[in-house]
């Protein structure tokens, strides 16, 4: 019987909000699919995590054969590093899909626009009130600037691996200001899209896909990835939405 094996790999500082799949590992529990979560630094350097992933993903290709990625927001960004530039093509095959959701891949606008002298002071204030005082904030504005990423690091769709990315579209209001293009509050929705990859909006929701229920839409991505590519047979692959 073929088993798909679930790796989470989880967005900025996910400790402390939804970015930690937890609901989604909860619903996996439920459905007795197997799955792990790879622990990253909520608040680390891009390419640091990005060496925890391709560490980890490296032990995990040993252990099974068919493995599905689930990232999001900046752990997509570490994702993609971590496929294209850490990992050598004989270590992934063992990886048929990557679902990136929300993947900031180019980095952020938001990155910059707080590097500036006086709102980094403010920042920085913030967090030293949140008693979040060894964070350097200079050096992490900087490894997500929208400006060094997008010259930094190549998107590139990896041959073996089927994409699919999901995006939220916002309307009206929560489209954020600092933005001339589309964009879900946080990044360009055209610069979270990998190309060749099957791409999936949902129309009214933001970055953080708040009030939205993530649960039907990954069961119904899973699904999909399951009968399109990891070919289980059919009695199989319902059960992730049952």
């Amino acid at each position: 019987m073929t088993i798909t094996y679930i790796v989470f790999i989880p967005g900025f500082n996910y400790e402390y909000n939804r970015s930690n799949f937890q609901q989604q590992r909860d619903f996996l529990d439920s459905c007795g699919i197997p799955y792990e979560m790879i622990k990253t630094k909520g608040l680390g350097m891009v390419e640091d995590n990005a060496k925890i992933i391709s560490n980890r993903l490296q032990d995990i290709c040993k252990l099974h054969s068919n493995i599905v990625l689930i990232s999001v927001s900046k752990g997509s960004l570490e994702t993609n590093l971590a496929l294209n530039q850490y990992l050598k093509l004989s270590n992934m095959t063992s990886i048929k899909a990557w679902i990136n959701t929300c993947g900031i891949l180019n980095g952020t606008p938001l990155a910059d626009y707080w590097a500036k002298p006086i709102r980094k002071m403010w920042m920085s204030m913030g967090l030293f009130f949140l008693g979040k005082r060894d964070i350097h904030i200079t050096a992490l504005l900087n490894n997500l600037s929208y400006k060094r990423v997008k010259k930094s690091y190549s998107t590139l769709p990896v041959s073996n691996i089927y994409t699919v990315n999901l995006i939220g579209v916002p309307l009206g209001k929560k489209r954020n200001k600092i933005f001339t293009e589309p964009n879900d509050g946080y990044s360009k929705l055209v610069d979270e899209i990998v190309d060749r990859g099957l791409t999936i909006t949902e129309v009214g929701a933001d970055h953080t896909f708040e009030n939205i229920d993530l649960n039907i839409r990954f069961a119904a991505i899973l699904n999909y990835v399951n009968s399109k590519v990891v070919a289980l047979p059919n009695r199989e692959a319902s059960t992730i939405i049952n």
